[in-house]
């Protein structure tokens, strides 16, 4: 945007110079057209500003909601439990969740259980049922496939690659 812009100056500055009697309309065509780029790019740019600072304005919530997260993880949570923590609708709270994190909250909340999970496999010989329990995923063939889906592996095989 600011080489347009600088481009259009230019293009002004030029038509200024030569001073004669055929540029004053056209000085003043590109003088509109210069504000109307330049109202463009405000706007644009406000825009951005505006997401910005409602995403820099919710650090705190997204910061509590990530706390509780790591605290409540290995039980049953539910992404309505954790917006109603930090005082937000489901919608809101993903929108806003997956703005500051770059993901949304049931992604975070699957990788922290994947963790946990992959974690319990290799450092130990807890039965893979017991590991979806601590973990969180609740039963073995949803934890199965979660983490066949995000490594490739069965838990099985996962423990036996990793040990």
């Amino acid at each position: 945007a600011y080489a347009q812009i600088e481009g259009e100056m230019t293009e002004l500055r030029t038509e200024y110079l030569r001073g004669n009697s055929e540029s004053a309309l056209l000085i003043r065509s590109l003088f509109v057209r210069l504000l109307v780029h330049l109202s463009r790019f405000y706007t644009e740019y406000a825009a951005r500003e505006k997401r910005h600072a409602e995403v820099n304005g919710h650090e705190r919530t997204v910061a509590a909601a990530v706390r509780f997260m790591e605290e409540k993880f290995a039980s049953p949570l539910r992404i309505e439990q954790v917006a109603a923590h930090v005082y937000l609708s489901p919608d809101r709270f993903t929108e806003v969740f997956a703005a500051a994190m770059g993901r949304t909250p049931r992604d975070y909340l699957r990788h922290l259980r994947l963790e946990r999970a992959k974690t319990l496999l290799t450092g130990s010989q807890v039965p893979i049922s017991e590991v979806a329990r601590l973990s969180g995923f609740g039963e073995a063939p949803y934890f199965t496939r979660a983490l066949r889906a995000a490594t490739g592996l069965t838990p099985r095989a996962y423990r036996h690659q990793k040990s």
